[in-house]
């Protein structure tokens, strides 16, 4: 019997996943054999069969069984929320539906000779994690977010299983559209801070939420403070990484009120600036962010007005010069000397920040736009930025 780990997501498999396997089981009925994925198990010192990897298919595997009358003695221990058992019986009447489609005595015959499953035991969580790292689901890389959950769950020391239940239904409470977003600011901050480009979040590049063992003696590890977070500190591995994912989602959270606050409607204003399908801006755009983030996270809400216009100018200025921006602009701009990213990492106080000298960092950047008559003129890091604040 296999046992479900609390912190195992609940059934979020869509009605089209189960009836897939069934479609495609049957489309490859003529081959030799079909491979219906992995399972990682962990046997645990008491014996139990733990699902670290796959649980979802081993429903859906269920599902089609008792659907095609076939004998199966599966069960898996754990307790269902409202919405699992609402998707695992739209799953089931979908499967129904799917083997109506076949022939079934065809398909069972199939189903029961030639379909074959990888099962992966190991009396190692930490392996069993390790294993899940490297899986694919249908061809697909595992999404990053779902990795890093993974790799901190199995770093975790001296945590109960309902400690870690807690700790993994925070985490799916975000949201996989919520932890993207949040990834997607957070994560170029983390590269550049490490003095080396960023590049897009995915599986990766995971590496730059991974750091040392909770128990790690390193001299150096003593100066990280157990009570308070910075985005851009040595990571913990285990619950003290969950606790900064859960203050980097606050600061997040905290960075769109002040901007509904004292910038409103910013978004409409790039959008009339630079149009609705601009590359360049989008980038830029989030550039501004994260920069507003990493201030955010060092200074607070002081001078937060002066620190987005400062933020601001200094994020828009390439696309003031140059249409065509690709990533590779962005970090190379700010992995330059004398960028507003070094200068917030190392100021003392936000003035160093809203004072920074543009025309003496930012020399020779021009606007080459055509507007009012006027190109290829230097930068006016006042005037040419006036739409910041008015809606066109």
């Amino acid at each position: 019997m296999f046992v479900i780990p609390p912190y195992q997501k609940q059934f979020r498999w869509k009605e089209v996943n189960s009836r897939n396997i069934v479609l495609d089981v049957y489309r490859a009925r003529e081959k030799s054999a079909y491979r219906l994925g992995q399972i990682v198990i962990y046997k645990d010192e008491a014996g139990r069969l733990l699902v670290i990897d796959g649980y979802q298919r081993l429903v859906s595997l269920y599902l089609i069984a008792k659907a095609a009358s076939i004998p199966c003695t599966f069960t898996g221990e754990r307790e269902y929320t409202k919405e699992s058992i609402k998707l695992i019986k739209s799953s089931y009447h979908e499967v129904k539906r799917a083997l109506k489609s076949v022939d079934i005595d065809k398909f069972k015959s199939y189903f029961l000779k030639k379909t074959e499953i990888i099962i992966f035991t190991t009396t190692s969580l930490p392996d069993a994690f390790r294993f899940f790292d490297s899986a694919t689901v249908r061809g697909k890389a595992l999404d990053p977010t779902d990795l890093l959950k993974a790799y901190h769950l199995c770093a975790m020391r001296d945590v109960s299983e309902d400690d870690m239940a807690k700790v993994a239904n925070e985490w799916e409470e975000y949201g996989k559209d919520r932890l993207h977003d949040l990834f997607e600011l957070w994560y170029p901050l983390r590269c550049w801070a490490m003095h080396r480009p960023s590049s897009v979040f995915k599986d990766s590049e995971i590496g730059a939420f991974e750091g040392v063992e909770e128990d790690s003696k390193y001299p150096f590890t003593k100066s990280i403070s157990p009570s308070h977070y910075s985005i851009t500190q040595t990571i913990v591995d285990g619950k003290r990484f969950f606790a900064l994912v859960k203050y980097a989602n606050k600061l997040e959270r905290r960075l769109s009120s002040l901007l509904d606050k004292f910038a409103p409607d910013l978004s409409k204003r790039v959008i009339a600036e630079f149009g609705s399908s601009d590359v360049g801006s989008a980038y830029t755009f989030l550039l501004f962010r994260s920069l507003l983030f990493l201030y955010l996270d060092r200074f607070g809400e002081e001078s937060f007005d002066k620190a987005i216009e400062t933020c601001f100018i200094y994020a828009f200025a390439p696309r003031m010069e140059n249409q065509g921006i690709i990533w590779d602009d962005i970090n190379n701009y700010i992995l330059s000397p004398g960028s507003l990213f070094n200068t917030i990492e190392r100021a003392i106080d936000p003035y160093e920040v809203i004072s920074y000298d543009f025309e003496r960092n930012l020399s020779g950047m021009r606007n080459t736009r055509q507007k009012n008559g006027e190109r290829n003129r230097l930068i006016d890091f006042t005037k040419d930025f006036d739409f910041l604040w008015e809606v066109k």
